[in-house]
């Protein structure tokens, strides 16, 4: 029998952004793509998930994905966190690990280092 894949979670307010994660990892993991603090919260209340990959900088009335980060740990939610943003060069790589985050994933992205991360923090080889 078949081993149940992983879910993984994204978010980005860019429906493009989403679409193109979501068809990268499809045929190796459950994807479920989310545009808004509230559609992310209702997401991780419906089930768990064993990635997380949250866009950085989020459009008004949207928190911060630092700080959506910090909502998610303090929820208890110990799965691998990815900071994704086009402007990572901005942030200091340890505060960000210090907010929760494992790993980075600057944009624009390609199918190998996407697949690499992904791979790696879920444990699937």
């Amino acid at each position: 029998m078949k081993p149940a894949k992983k879910q993984v979670l994204i978010l980005d307010d860019e429906p493009e952004i989403r679409d193109l994660l979501s068809k990268m990892l499809s045929p190796e993991y459950n994807c479920v793509a989310v545009g808004s603090e509230a559609e992310l919260l209702t997401a991780c209340d419906k089930g768990g998930f064993d990635l997380y990959l949250l866009d950085i900088i989020l459009p008004e009335p949207n928190p911060h994905g630092v700080e959506l980060a910090w909502k998610l740990r303090e929820r208890g939610i110990k799965a691998p966190f990815v900071a994704v943003s086009a402007a990572l060069e901005q942030w200091d790589k340890e505060d960000l690990k210090d907010c929760g985050f494992d790993d980075f994933l600057p944009k624009p992205f390609d199918l190998d280092t996407v697949l690499t991360k992904v791979r790696k923090l879920t444990g699937v080889a």
